[in-house]
């Protein structure tokens, strides 16, 4: 959890997860594969949640239960998210005299956590006000029932030179794929 100064005696503040990718480095907002936030945090007053996936088999790498089902990591995911909300429901001396605003989470992910970014748009609708992948691609075939209650705001960015997860994996009909130079 990244709290930024800015964020004291504010009333309101945005959330932003951070989702990192399949590596060895877990939630450390070092990290060079999970999006970066501290910047705008620290403009903007806005609260990052970094959280950690589970560790895959016995290597040092972490990662998210991407399937589209509720499983044990959006439901970690949706658990993060009412801390939070309780945490911060209010300001007072405890939490830096910080309340945030439940209508404006966010959820983002960087390949592997851009995979669990699509799981928790649809498991966790309405949780989120808007996500974000990068990198990552629906797993499985699930992204062809992505049907949820209320539409689903979302940015998918995606580099044409990716040779780990690349573009051509977002064969998906609801997606008019565009690209710049």
């Amino acid at each position: 959890l990244y709290v930024p100064s800015s964020a004291a005696n504010k009333k309101d503040v945005p959330v932003i997860f951070s989702l990192h990718g399949r590596q060895d480095k877990g939630a450390d907002p070092n990290n060079t594969d999970a999006p970066k936030f501290q910047s705008v945090a620290d403009s903007k007053g806005v609260i990052v949640v970094y959280p950690e996936g589970q560790k895959i088999n016995n290597s040092n790498d972490y990662g998210w239960d991407a399937t589209g089902e509720e499983n044990a990591d959006t439901k970690f995911i949706q658990a993060l998210v009412k801390e939070i909300q309780t945490k911060y429901a209010s300001q007072n001396s405890s939490n830096g005299n910080i309340s945030v605003d439940p209508t404006r989470f966010y959820l983002c992910g960087f390949s592997m956590g851009g995979m669990m970014t699509y799981a928790c748009a649809k498991v966790l609708n309405g949780t989120f006000a808007a996500y974000g992948s990068c990198g990552g691609f629906p797993l499985n075939e699930f992204h062809l029932n992505l049907a949820t209650k209320q539409p689903i705001p979302f940015i998918h960015m995606h580099g044409s030179s990716d040779n780990m997860l690349g573009i051509k994996h977002l064969q998906m009909p609801c997606f008019k794929l565009t690209e710049r130079q």
